[in-house]
């Protein structure tokens, strides 16, 4: 901008602009608090989790497509419109816990690189951040498991039961070494640094979840071989006709439901150590 001085003479006057100072200044604080409430991933997916068993179920139960008496999941959740609800909802919380672990990832690590490199626990902090890094992926993995269950019905065809139960397997076991490398982690985080708090709430939630998921394996299989092909027509587990071996399917349908609604348990246990952390600013991603 040009003005005149008191001699006459025309002088340029350069403004400066805060406009991009502003544009940055904005993404810094949004960046800010992303970073200070990443606890609400844990927290949705929690909560998600109890959506997804719950609302298949009622509209399954409610257009007649299932039995009332405990279904498994995959069948309450293998018909409009309770399928794509649940396929929603559990692709979003395969996402989110994604999330969750990469938020984790990065909060142990600032733990780690935060303590003395003493000779006697540089070797297991190696060992840590190699766990930590690793259920990163192990949670990718999960995410793709959880994909491929939910796109592949179990109600539609065999080939489709097959392909479904595929995914499942991949998401359970990835979950199943999730569970126990954030627990490693969480654990010898208290007994070697004094980091957080020991995580008994996740020990026990843990601990009934893998006895349930192995329950539902080995009652599963065992459905599967005494109803030969019939355990993949979905009518047939629906309205189950032998009165002795529906106990075993019901063991099967209901510790596959406790398995399910007991991930919302490890998700409010990591929710709690996110949320109370208060370093967030100083993590870089």
């Amino acid at each position: 901008m040009d003005t005149i001085n008191e001699n006459g003479q025309s002088v340029s006057v350069t403004i400066a602009n805060d406009g991009n100072n502003g544009s940055k200044q904005r993404k810094k604080q949004l960046y800010s608090s992303i970073k200070k409430y990443s606890w609400i991933f844990p927290l949705y997916s929690s909560i998600s989790i109890v959506l997804m068993s719950v609302v298949p179920y009622i509209t399954s139960t409610y257009y007649g497509y299932t039995d009332p008496i405990f279904p498994l999941v995959s069948d309450s959740a293998g018909y409009p419109p309770g399928a794509s609800i649940f396929a929603l909802l559990f692709i979003i919380e395969a996402i989110f816990a994604t999330f969750t672990s990469w938020f984790r990832y990065k909060q142990v690590k600032y733990y780690l690189q935060s303590q003395s490199k003493d000779d006697q626990n540089v070797n297991f902090s190696k060992k840590l951040r190699s766990i930590n890094w690793n259920l990163v992926t192990i949670m990718i993995f999960f995410t793709f498991g959880v994909i491929i269950f939910t796109t592949f019905r179990s109600t539609e065809s065999i080939i489709m039961a097959l392909i479904h139960s595929f995914g499942a397997a991949l998401a359970v076991m990835c979950l199943a070494l999730y569970l126990l490398g954030t627990i490693y982690s969480c654990w010898y985080l208290y007994k070697v640094y004094n980091i957080e708090s020991l995580p008994i709430s996740l020990i026990v939630s843990s601990s009934i979840q893998l006895i349930a998921i192995t329950t539902f394996t080995l009652t599963f299989f065992a459905s599967w071989y005494v109803s030969g092909f019939n355990f993949f027509d979905p009518y047939f587990r629906s309205k189950w006709p032998d009165n002795e071996t529906r106990t075993l399917f019901l063991v099967t349908s209901i510790s596959e439901t406790i398995s399910l609604l007991l991930v919302s348990t490890v998700n409010l246990c990591l929710f709690n150590r996110m949320r109370k952390f208060k370093d967030w600013d100083k993590i870089r991603f």
